[in-house]
């Protein structure tokens, strides 16, 4: 198992970037350490980033609506609740590019913004 201080210098900048790019902090960290690691259970992703069950609950469903990691259910002997492990689905590269895409469009409707505020500027005091 991966010790808390996984997350070196290189992955805590690329989480930063992506909450940049609009993602979850949690989001973010645990798509980085499931691309990493690959075929993760829950509770080895709470240990390694020193996150709570419910948070890495709702980061996993988040990041498998995107379509960015797959869940499958690990049989386990005895009674309990179920125990899941998760996989990326979509190759980083290509998350990486979503997220892109994302910082661009952002980056698109503020130069319109910026157009609109000018533009309106001009015809209201020139």
């Amino acid at each position: 198992m991966m010790t808390p201080e996984y997350m070196d210098e290189d992955r805590k900048k690329l989480v930063e970037l992506l909450i940049e790019g609009e993602i979850n902090k949690n989001e973010a960290k645990c798509l980085i350490f499931i691309a990493d690691q690959g075929d993760v259970k829950s509770k080895e992703i709470e240990d390694s980033l020193d996150l709570r069950q419910p948070v890495v609950s709702v980061a996993v469903q988040e990041l498998r609506e995107k379509g960015w990691i797959e869940k499958k259910d690990v049989k386990k002997s005895g009674k309990g609740r179920p125990t899941h492990a998760y996989n990326i689905k979509k190759p980083i590269d290509e998350i990486i590019n979503d997220v892109i895409k994302n910082i661009e469009k952002e980056i698109e409707e503020l130069k319109d913004k910026k157009r609109e505020l000018r533009d309106l500027t001009m015809s209201l005091y020139f």
